[in-house]
């Protein structure tokens, strides 16, 4: 569980990076020395293929724009070759060269072996939007439409994996963020933050 918590504070942390990105304009001055979070974007991706439920353009507009934000040139041709190949779903290859740069993946599960029925699968992707829910919840710069929708689509992403009873309200949480309705938003944040949040 530690893993996972240290997984989603790293790729919250990217996200942050973006809001940053976008409130100031200037990419320019701004590295990324830890690739830990398109590692983890990378992961969840090679995750949800093997469930049958493949990421869709979000995922790999998230890695390559990270990846232009790397100091080492080799793991940046690294992950945009892996954002081509998710693109053109070669999975097998995406997840050779994941695991030349130090990845790791559990053994595969097709969906019918897979159901989202224990507490610690519900709780590890449910943090997930939550952490990235936070984000625009404590936000104080407006983010611009697309850092909405990146942040929303990875809550959608990660609803398939919690519990069918909670899956309607994440989803209205990630619509209440891409439009941009910041009560409404709250308001689902602090009902499901009161589910999960230990």
């Amino acid at each position: 569980m530690i893993a996972y918590r240290i997984r989603f504070r790293v790729i919250v942390s990217g996200f942050l990076l973006l809001f940053a990105l976008t409130a100031c304009g200037d990419k320019s001055n701004n590295i990324v020395d830890d690739k830990s979070s398109i590692m983890a974007e990378v992961e969840f991706a090679l995750k949800m293929e093997s469930l049958g439920k493949p990421k869709d353009e979000s995922s790999i507009k998230f890695i390559r724009e990270m990846s232009e934000f790397l100091e080492n040139e080799n793991d940046k041709r690294s992950f945009l070759q892996i954002a081509d190949l998710l693109e053109g779903k070669n999975y097998a290859e995406v997840e050779k060269i994941f695991k030349e740069l130090g990845g790791e993946l559990g053994p595969s599960a097709t969906p019918s072996e897979r159901e989202i029925s224990n507490e610690e699968d519900d709780q590890k992707f449910a943090e997930l939007s939550l952490e990235a829910a936070e984000i625009y919840i404590s936000a104080t710069v407006d983010a611009e439409q697309d850092i909405l929708t990146e942040i929303s689509d990875m809550i959608r992403q990660n609803t398939v994996l919690v519990k069918k009873e909670n899956q309607d309200k994440f989803n209205s949480l990630a619509n209440f963020i891409e439009n941009n309705e910041r009560i409404s938003a709250e308001s689902a944040f602090n009902e499901l933050q009161g589910k999960y949040k230990k």
